[in-house]
């Protein structure tokens, strides 16, 4: 595998970690904005479902999937032996 293809793979392995990242606290911090989480001091007292609530987890759900998606195709690949060229002859 060419060093090019390990630092795609890597620069997009870590930015589909970092995105996940974010859009995973965008979605726990608009739960609490919105009242889906209750807090008494450090710890979640209660749940209040609503559409706006399950659309956020629903989001969270997106964020985890790209975090963890992404690093699993990097590693597949990266098992399979990439790009490797054979030189024919």
């Amino acid at each position: 595998m060419s060093k090019s293809t390990i630092t795609r793979l890597f620069v997009g392995s870590l930015m589909a970690v970092v995105g996940g990242g974010v859009v995973i606290v965008t979605g726990g911090l608009l739960m609490l904005a919105n009242g889906t989480l209750t807090m008494s001091g450090p710890d979640v007292t209660g749940f209040q479902p609503s559409t706006t609530g399950w659309s956020l987890i629903g989001l969270i759900l997106v964020g985890v999937l790209a975090t963890v998606g992404r690093r699993d195709r990097s590693v597949r690949r990266l098992d399979r032996g990439g790009d490797q060229h054979v030189p024919s002859g």
